[in-house]
């Protein structure tokens, strides 16, 4: 019983609402509230004109745009106990910005995105991610603004520097820059 919760403690509260932003959560889905508490296993999912502002217990923030569903998979933060940190999340459609927390910052093996393209991992960071629904694929786009990323999925693994661009067109594409002009 002492582990039965491990991947059910809080992991934040939204700091900032606007617009349709909804919480998926033991099969139902609520209007978010302003300061709600947001657990592990719960899916945010943003309308057209919502956006929402996430702050884990260990400092991370994510900023989800419109037309965004995202997912705390897992969370678990012990200040006391970093060597049993770890956090996996998922975004399923649309985009984000993420400030990595000291989760990340201790350890990077702790921290996972994962896309339908690719896994994404990072290296004390501030990046966005985009998805971009189409007929045969879910390519991401990404942009590592400070630190850095890796982005892996069943070709390999490429990583990006902070002021680089990136894609990953599919699952069995090799993650590849995108020039800035």
């Amino acid at each position: 019983l002492l582990f039965a919760g491990a991947n059910t403690w809080a992991a934040g509260n939204f700091v900032s609402l606007s617009g349709d932003v909804r919480v998926e959560s033991n099969g139902g889905i609520a209007l978010a509230t302003a300061t709600q508490q947001v657990d592990a296993g719960t899916t945010v999912h943003t309308g057209v004109n919502g956006n929402a502002v996430l702050r884990l217990d260990d400092g991370q923030q994510i900023a989800l745009s419109p037309n965004t569903s995202f997912k705390i998979d897992q969370f678990r933060f012990d200040n006391a106990r970093p060597d049993l940190n770890n956090v996996t999340m998922s975004l399923f459609r649309g985009a984000l910005r993420m400030l990595t927390g000291l989760i990340g910052q201790r350890d990077h093996s702790k921290f996972t995105l994962k896309t339908a393209t690719s896994t994404i991992g990072i290296r004390g960071t501030d990046f966005m991610v985009a998805l971009v629904t189409q007929s045969s694929a879910n390519p991401a786009y990404m942009q590592v603004i400070q630190g850095g990323i890796s982005a892996t999925n069943a070709v390999g693994t490429v990583s990006f520097a902070a002021g680089t661009t990136g894609t990953v067109a599919s699952l069995t594409t090799l993650a590849s820059s995108i020039a800035a002009s």
